[in-house]
């Protein structure tokens, strides 16, 4: 049963993501218990209304999780944050050249600002420079190829595409074997 949840945002920040963590370490789930261990239940149990009992409950062990376990802010640079091999500084420079033209264009929607926006759609471009790049340069090395083109290729086996019901004088067999012996 989950009783609490945990939340992660993420800041506005350009070079760096904020996140919300908590430590459940032995010491801290020690404190977690000694709380709950002197905490008063009485009145929870005195309760005649079961929602009014278990909202007392709840946010007894709520406070007792937020104190054991309380919310830390840490900053992550981007550097750490796992990127797509085809994703490079320049890149990333020229996304947020493209963000301030969007601004521009969006202020002033003249021709030369529409068309100066326009021209920054190169994520598309870069990615496919990098794939072609990475196919010539293995294009002799086929397991290098299988491992560029692995995450984009399916291994699950998908459906045929076939009906699963049958229709055999005016009746819809929906039974597989029934069906086969009907082709058969």
């Amino acid at each position: 049963m989950m009783l609490l949840t945990i939340s992660v945002k993420k800041s506005c920040q350009s070079n760096n993501t904020t996140i919300f963590t908590r430590s459940f370490k032995p010491n801290r789930i020690d404190q977690f218990n000694n709380i709950l261990k002197n905490s008063k239940f009485q009145d929870i149990l005195e309760s005649e209304c079961p929602n009014i009992a278990y909202n007392k409950f709840l946010s007894v062990v709520q406070l007792a999780f937020n104190e054991a376990f309380p919310l830390k802010k840490r900053k992550m640079h981007s550097k750490s944050i796992k990127r797509n091999p085809w994703f490079t500084k320049g890149l990333a420079h020229s996304i947020k050249t493209k963000a301030k033209l969007h601004h521009t264009k969006l202020l002033h929607p003249t021709k030369d600002y529409v068309s100066n926006y326009k021209k920054y759609c190169i994520v598309l471009q870069a990615k496919l420079q990098f794939y072609r790049e990475s196919f010539n340069l293995y294009k002799h090395n086929v397991k290098k190829t299988w491992e560029i083109l692995r995450p984009f290729v399916s291994n699950k086996s998908s459906s045929s595409g076939l009906s699963s019901e049958f229709c055999s004088s005016n009746t819809i067999i929906t039974d597989t074997l029934e069906i086969a012996n009907k082709f058969n």
